[in-house]
């Protein structure tokens, strides 16, 4: 093999592991070109000298005409709610009692979670309560009914 045929498959492996490392689809269109320029260096009939020009043609219009379309294809953003948004809204009851020192539990969607308010107000078993947000494994809430108001509705 040639000496330039090793010198593009370094510049192509070198390109490639940039891209590896930064995902941000710049290099990568130059590993291509250096495949090109790679593939020519193995023909005794090619000068060296006119790969490097074919190496910065191929990498440059690739990465002007193809950089934009394959990031916007790549990076789309889910337009769907994952499960964790669709606990955000949601009402029930409180299960086990919270403090100010204590996390208070709910069931939701048949798991048992962490709760609190934002002013870490008390919570009793039965107190009704929206959920607001999701801090880590810990559900924000805010109390829409105490457990003595929901009983005396009942009455």
């Amino acid at each position: 093999m040639p000496v330039m045929f090793w010198i593009w498959l370094g510049v192509t492996v070198a390109a490639v592991i940039i891209e590896l490392s930064t995902q941000d689809l710049v290099s990568i269109w130059f590993s291509a070109g250096g495949l090109i320029a790679m593939l020519m260096s193995i023909s005794p009939k090619v000068p060296w000298y006119a790969s490097a020009p074919v190496f910065l043609v191929i990498s440059f219009v690739l990465l002007i005409s193809l950089r934009k379309i394959t990031k916007k294809f790549l990076h789309k953003k889910s337009e769907g709610k994952t499960n964790l948004d669709l606990i955000v809204g949601q009402k029930t009851h409180i299960v086990t009692a919270g403090s100010f020192d204590t996390l208070a539990t709910v069931v939701l969607n048949g798991l048992t979670w962490n709760v609190r308010t934002e002013s870490r107000d008390p919570l009793i078993p039965g107190d009704m309560v929206e959920v607001l947000k999701i801090q880590g494994n810990t559900l924000i809430i805010e109390k829409i009914k105490s457990a003595e108001d929901a009983d005396s509705d009942i009455k």
